[in-house]
């Protein structure tokens, strides 16, 4: 048993714990989030509207 000071179902390092779930991908040009286009590439949604387009391309997977 784990002696923490936790409910017991807040124990552990399982991924439907809030504190495991992936952060949200964010723009290293503008720190605007980012959003999967149809390909899997990043796109910035430019949600502080300063014209970034930045966008970080999913490896081509016919690419050897």
């Amino acid at each position: 048993m784990i002696d923490n000071n936790l409910p017991m179902d807040c124990q552990g390092n399982g991924t439907h714990l809030p504190w495991n779930e992936p952060e949200e991908a964010e723009c290293p040009k503008c720190g605007s989030t980012m959003e999967s286009d149809d390909w899997g590439n990043l796109c910035c949604d430019d949600q502080y509207n300063k014209g970034c387009t930045f966008v970080n391309y999913a490896p081509d997977e016919d690419d050897e």
